[in-house]
C-alpha cells in the first residue's frame, strides 16, 4: 500500500473498516426480516451500526431513518450528519434476487462499509453482504 493510499484511508477514516470477519446479531436479522415484510411490496432502507473488535465487524443494531420507497427503489428523505458507529446499510429487494442493481453499486461505491440486501421470501437464507465495490462477503449470525 502506498503512502498516498494510507493517507487517504486515514483522512477519510476508511481504516475503521479494517476487519476479517463479519457477525450480525440475531436481533438485527429478525428486525431486518420484519422491516422487509412490513414494507413489501416496497423496499426499505436502514443503516447498520456496530464496531470492530479483534478484526471482527460486529453489527449489533439498525439505525432507521425516514425514507421514500417503491417496489424498485428506496431513498433517504434526508441524510444525517456522519453517523456514529454506522458501518454500512441494509435494504430489501421485493423480488427474489439479493444481487445489487447498478444503482445499488453506485450507492455502495459512495459509502464505505458493508451493505446487506435481503430479498423474498425475507428469511435468513436470503440475506447477502457486499463491500463498497459490490464484492460478496461472508458473515455469521450470532
Amino acid at each position: 500500500m502506498t503512502w498516498f493510499t494510507k493517507t487517504l484511508k486515514k483522512f477519510f477514516e476508511l481504516d475503521r473498516f479494517d476487519f476479517n470477519n463479519i457477525t450480525l446479531s440475531k436481533n438485527v436479522v429478525d428486525t431486518m426480516i420484519e422491516f422487509a415484510r412490513t414494507a413489501y411490496p416496497n423496499e426499505f432502507i436502514a443503516f447498520l451500526q456496530g464496531k470492530i473488535e479483534n478484526k471482527t465487524l460486529k453489527i449489533n443494531s439498525l439505525m432507521y431513518q425516514h425514507f421514500q420507497s417503491s417496489h424498485t427503489s428506496a431513498a433517504l428523505k434526508a441524510i444525517l450528519q456522519p453517523l456514529t458507529n454506522a458501518v454500512g446499510s441494509v435494504h430489501s429487494h421485493p423480488s427474489y434476487s439479493n444481487n445489487p442493481s447498478q444503482e445499488d453499486l453506485r450507492f455502495f461505491n459512495k459509502n464505505p462499509g458493508i451493505h446487506l440486501i435481503i430479498c423474498q421470501p425475507f428469511n435468513i437464507e436470503n440475506i447477502a453482504a457486499y463491500d463498497y465495490q459490490g464484492k460478496k462477503l461472508n458473515f455469521k449470525i450470532i
